[in-house]
């Protein structure tokens, strides 16, 4: 995968295999600002995520995304979380074919990460083809 299109893509082909049993949303980032990439419903919850991706690991001084969360995307997460579902965040990286996952209230307040510092949270980590272990813990 070369950009964050490419797993969104991946991703909604990989949440359509899991049909009748998930059902999900994919938000069109022209006409809904701040709405997560994902909204998910599966055993009676629900979970908006939203996805970044980095195609390798930046040095651990450097900024973590060339595409930050924004304010809105993270207002639309913590609103998520204050109805009762889950307002999560996903950062891919395509080299690695690993995913990280977190809840919005670890999105720092400027939308990014030095490297070395989210590397340093430890947050739960997916290979790419462990979607059935992401949607059973986070959705």
């Amino acid at each position: 995968m070369k950009n964050e299109n490419d797993f969104n893509r991946y991703l909604s082909k990989e949440f359509s295999k899991r049909s009748p049993e998930l059902h999900y949303l994919k938000a069109s980032d022209k006409f809904t600002a701040g709405v997560s990439d994902f909204l998910l419903w599966h055993a009676g919850r629900s979970a908006a995520l939203e996805c970044k991706f980095v195609s390798t690991w930046p040095s651990d001084k450097a900024n973590l995304l060339k595409h930050t969360f924004t304010g809105a995307q993270k207002t639309f997460l913590e609103s998520i979380t204050l109805a009762h579902g889950r307002g999560v965040g996903l950062v891919a990286v395509g080299s690695e074919k690993m995913f990280y996952v977190f809840r919005e209230a670890h999105i720092p307040t400027n939308g990014n990460w030095k490297t070395g510092d989210f590397r340093a949270c430890r947050y739960h980590a997916y290979p790419f083809k462990s979607i059935d272990d992401f949607v059973r813990v986070w959705v």
